[in-house]
This record gives structure tokens, C-alpha cells and sequence, in this order.
């Protein structure tokens, strides 16, 4: 943990103390937004724009480190009854205020780029849910999720911590949920050789091809709807621990699916 967040509790951690320097400033505009998620698409080479996910940086290294530390002693304490999928869950509206309602507001910019539905404005975005999901060994650890999708319009899985050692707990994405993005005919055509080159996946009896896994990386967020089916791969060693962030278009809760679960 840095030395200069060592005395600050974490009610009043705020998003600029651990944002990635990257990150579009609150003034940005929907140009500049775009051109940070195409430097995002860019540095990774990897992000699956073509099943309608997109991962970009969000945290600094310190800032991730800081949060991984704050938060792994809180697995499973404050907020009961935070996820309905998995064992424990720790409320990070609750622990950490500031910096959860922060983010709700400066990734809301990113979807309304992303997904926009033909080009009609996206309705007021208002982030309802936050809680932390941990995989790992021990007894406030998880080990999967089955195949669910989330209450929400939108969600963002952030990853605070992620041991050298881990191995599985990669969400695994079913189908594709198209994005009204810029690049999305350029990606459309890379994937699509890659689609045809898939395979089946005989474990499960679906067809591979339509199917993409992503690790959330340390201090990186993973952008989707939460109407896109997915899972996680079943924890083999290390451990994981990610930020769960939901959305809606207006002021009230419910979702997509009540009772679903979360990532």
C-alpha cells in the first residue's frame, strides 16, 4: 500500500486518489471518451468488442493495490444480502461511499458511448448496486458462478486484486451483445475468422465458437449489459477480488432478472 493512503479511512477514498492517469477527466467529452476506449482496445489487443465487452484501465497500480488491500479483510462483513448467486459479499456502497458513487458517475460516460442503441441518447444512468466478490480457498471465498445474467442495464466487474498464482475464475461470456460503437465493424470482421477457427466445447455441450472468456486484470474493468448471459470458470489456485458495479436508467432499483446473480 502506498504510504501516502495509509491514514485514510476508507469512507473518504475518492476515485481521482486511485484512478489510472488515463482515465477521461469528468470534463471529457463523448470525443475523448471514444479515443481513451480506442487507446484501451489498442494497448490490450484482445478486447472482444465484437461479443459486446470492453475492457479498459481504470485504476493505478497504486490505487489497486490500495483497494485490494482495504478490501480483502471485509470479505463477507457489511451488507447481508448483497448477492444471491454467491456465498459472501461485502457492500461497497456501504464501506467505501465516496469512491462508489464516484464511480458510478465517471463510467457512465463509457457506456453511453459504447452502447447506445442506434444512436438515441442513453436514459439518465443512476449506479445502484456495489459490492465486492472474492475467489480464493477459505471459508469466505467462492469458487464459481453458474450461468446468470444481473439485474441491471449495465455492469462493470473491476479487479482489485489478482495473485500471480491465480488460476481459473475467467468469465466466461455466452453469444454476443452487439455494441453500437464506432470500431464494432472493424472488430466484427477480426473475430469473425476466429469464430469460424472455434471449436466445441465438449464439458459443457456448447458450441465454443460463440463463447469468450476474459481474466479480469488487476486495476482494469470489464464492461458489458448485464442482460449478456455469462459465468465464471471454477477456481483452481490464488485468488481473485473484484468490484461488482450495477446500473439502471432511472433512480429505482429491480433489474433484468430478480434474484440473478451476480459476476
Amino acid at each position: 500500500m502506498a504510504p501516502a493512503f495509509a491514514d485514510i479511512p476508507n469512507a473518504k477514498i475518492t476515485f481521482d486518489m486511485v484512478c489510472h492517469p488515463s482515465f477521461p477527466p469528468p470534463s471529457a467529452t463523448a470525443e475523448e471518451v471514444a479515443a481513451f476506449i480506442e487507446c484501451a482496445i489498442d494497448e490490450t489487443n484482445e478486447c472482444p468488442l465484437y461479443y459486446g465487452i470492453c475492457e479498459v484501465p481504470l485504476l493505478s497500480d497504486a490505487g489497486a493495490a490500495l483497494l485490494g488491500a482495504r478490501t480483502a479483510p471485509l470479505i463477507g462483513k457489511g451488507g447481508a444480502g448483497v448477492g444471491s448467486m454467491h456465498n459472501y459479499g461485502t457492500d461497497i456502497l456501504e464501506l467505501f461511499p465516496v469512491l462508489a458513487k464516484e464511480l458510478g458517475e465517471r463510467l457512465a460516460p463509457l457506456f453511453a458511448v459504447l452502447y447506445r442503441p442506434a444512436g438515441a441518447p442513453l436514459p439518465n444512468l443512476h449506479m445502484y448496486s456495489a459490492h465486492c466478490i472474492a475467489y480464493g480457498d477459505g471459508p469466505t471465498r467462492e469458487k464459481a458462478l453458474k450461468l446468470h445474467v444481473d439485474a441491471s442495464l449495465f455492469t462493470a466487474t473491476i479487479c482489485v486484486r489478482a495473485t500471480p498464482d491465480l488460476r481459473g475464475t475467467a468469465l466466461v461470456f455466452h453469444g454476443q451483445k452487439a455494441l453500437q460503437h464506432p470500431e464494432f465493424e472493424r472488430m466484427q470482421a477480426q473475430y469473425t475468422l476466429a469464430r469460424k477457427r472455434g471449436g466445441v466445447d465438449v464439458k459443457n455441450g456448447e458450441d465454443a465458437r460463440n463463447h469468450v472468456q476474459k481474466l479480469p486484470r488487476a486495476g482494469h474493468a470489464l464492461l458489458h449489459l448485464g442482460a449478456h448471459p455469462h459465468r465464471t470458470q471454477p477456481w483452481e489456485a490464488g485468488e481473485r477480488h473484484s468490484w461488482v458495479l450495477w446500473w439502471h436508467g432511472s433512480e429505482r432499483g429491480g433489474g433484468a432478472a430478480d434474484g440473478e446473480g451476480r459476476p
